[in-house]
């Protein structure tokens, strides 16, 4: 059960083969996550694994490839953004993409990475073709400040496959003094999130409104 499908129709890029119509898929609201700027981690809807149960069916899994498929030709396929959610938690995920790049069309993953490294979605990231995967955009939030080492050696690994990695900054920054320290804080991280891996990053600065929840504490991810 997709959560929401938003269309946009890419124009032709000269001598491609294809026209690209760029959707984004926001498959659930699990997520390993629970951020303090998230109104779907102050609802609970984080912590709901059930949400995942539909992805356990292979007929579900046809069903949504099939969609998606039957929309596609030799002049327009499909460019499909996962997000959630946690795009990384989906049950059947290699099996979906796998029969979406039969059919010549593309993926791409919004995901904190937060994900252990002999997780299969995430073995299966890496084995996947970079013609197929179009981009990942990794977002890095407080709480993986625990393994930023470890976090770091998963974007490098999807680099080493041969993605294009996009990197998103998280900054939380409590209500008193985010005004007096957030260009100096932004700077800082900028050149110590990006130096590693040298990929092109964003800052995303955030001040929560509820000064409890700036730290939150970390799901563990649900089992699949």
């Amino acid at each position: 059960m997709v959560r929401y499908l938003l269309i946009v129709m890419l124009p032709n890029i000269v001598n491609a083969p294809r026209r690209y119509r760029a959707a984004e898929v926001y498959l659930f609201d699990t997520c390993t996550m629970k951020c303090g700027y998230c109104w779907l981690a102050e609802s609970g809807r984080v912590a709901d694994a059930s949400q995942l149960a539909p992805y356990r069916s292979l007929e579900h899994i046809e069903q949504l490839a099939t969609f998606f498929n039957s929309r596609t030709t030799p002049q327009d396929a499909w460019n499909l953004l996962f997000t959630g959610g946690e795009p990384l938690l989906m049950p059947n995920l290699g099996r979906l993409c796998s029969d979406l790049f039969r059919h010549g069309n593309k993926v791409a993953f919004y995901t904190s990475l937060f994900v252990d490294d002999r997780q299969a979605n995430f073995r299966f990231l890496c084995d996947a073709s970079p013609s197929d995967v179009d981009y990942v955009m990794a977002s890095f939030h407080p709480e993986a400040e625990g393994i930023e080492d470890v976090w770091f050696q998963r974007l490098e690994k999807l680099k080493r496959a041969g993605h294009k990695v996009f990197s998103d900054l998280w900054a939380i920054l409590p209500d008193s003094i985010a005004w007096k320290i957030s260009p100096g804080n932004a700077a800082i991280w900028t050149l110590r999130f990006i130096r590693p891996v040298c990929c092109p990053t964003t800052i995303q600065p955030h001040i929560p409104t509820n000064s409890e929840a700036v730290y939150p504490a970390t799901l563990h991810p649900p089992a699949s």
